[in-house]
């Protein structure tokens, strides 16, 4: 199998795995084996491995010596401490990041954008996802505290399933896509108390909209 038709697979069994986490099919605390996941998806383990690895990562689940890989339970109270946490760091850091956002950094993130309204319907979910991460880390990057930057990439990766949920409803796609297109146009155009505006507002919104589906989720 070449490197491509690999990274294929693993990107199909974490979309399998991810989607049977956010839809309960695995619980809270279920045991995520790999021997089990690759008999009964017919793919061998390093897929498996390699999936559970990225979802590990992301904070969809846990893995403790002996016991193996787990799916992590997701509260609304971490969920509401996390985003309460971002709607005060982010906008300072995009405050102390504002001198060093080049045009050529505003360019890019439209670029990716606009690609993403190419994408396919089937992974638009993974891409809004994507291009939303890019858009947090440039404030993180660019951001001149490193204190402020390593505890708020932290945070953003944190959030990451929370923000899985629900990620794929045409309606919350459509509503991320004006959001950043407004706040890149508010960095172009060098407004930066509208940026942190806009910023605050995206935050917000995403954290009663994730507290809301987890209320679902929990009944």
């Amino acid at each position: 199998m070449s490197v491509i038709d690999q990274s294929l697979l693993t990107a199909r069994v974490y979309e399998h795995l991810r989607e049977r986490i956010v839809n309960k099919t695995f619980p809270a605390g279920a045991r995520l084996a790999e021997e089990t996941i690759s008999a009964e998806l017919e793919v061998s383990r390093t897929p498996v491995r390699e999936a559970l690895h990225r979802l590990t990562q992301e904070g969809f689940v846990v893995y403790a010596p002996r016991r193996g890989c787990r799916v992590k339970p997701l509260s609304r109270r971490e969920a509401g401490e996390i985003f309460e946490l971002r709607s005060i760091l982010e906008p300072l850091a995009l405050r102390e990041a504002w001198p060093r956002i080049s045009p050529e950094d505003i360019a890019r993130l439209e670029s990716r954008l606009a690609e993403m309204g190419r994408t396919s319907a089937g992974r638009q979910s993974q891409a809004a996802l994507a291009a939303d991460d890019d858009l947090h880390d440039l404030f993180c990057r660019r951001c001149s505290n490193r204190y402020l930057r390593e505890y708020l990439r932290h945070l953003i990766q944190l959030s990451r399933p929370y923000r899985s949920f629900g990620a794929g409803a045409p309606a919350h796609l459509r509503r991320l896509r004006r959001q950043r297109q407004e706040i890149l146009a508010a960095l172009r155009d060098g407004k930066k108390k509208t940026a942190g505006i806009l910023l605050l507002k995206h935050i917000r919104e995403g954290q009663r909209e994730i507290l809301t589906r987890l209320q679902a989720y929990a009944n």
